[in-house]
């Protein structure tokens, strides 16, 4: 395996890992832009921003998965010949554009309800 396929593959899985953390909605720090202040949890009626903590979360571990992934892409590599099967590439890529849809209409509805409705 070269390393460029080592690269799309780590990239790929990043994708997947930072929309399934961020979906997950891990607890994170809200910061109330009302009062300018923190908090561990979204205070009750009032807009807080849970923004910051969600995408903090999403990016470490995406770059967890991509570490990992690379890592394993790089000790397969040294076993394995040539390319890895254009079937594999395909289905990674496929689940991974399937996840960000999936994300972006979760997303949004979420948004929509949020904002929209109140």
């Amino acid at each position: 395996m070269r390393r460029t396929d080592s690269i799309i593959y780590a990239l790929a899985i990043a994708v997947i890992a930072f929309a399934a953390v961020y979906l997950a909605n891990p607890p994170a720090p809200h910061y109330n832009p009302v009062d300018g202040t923190w908090a561990m949890h979204q205070p009750k009626g009032v807009p807080s921003m849970g923004w910051y903590g969600r995408t903090a979360w999403a990016l470490a571990g995406a770059l967890a998965a991509a570490g990992i992934t690379f890592a394993g892409c790089s000790l397969l590599g040294r076993n394995a010949r040539g390319r890895p099967p254009a079937a594999i590439t395909a289905m990674v890529t496929i689940v991974m554009l399937a996840v960000l849809f999936v994300t972006i209409y979760f997303l949004s509805v979420h948004d929509y309800h949020i904002w929209i409705e109140q």
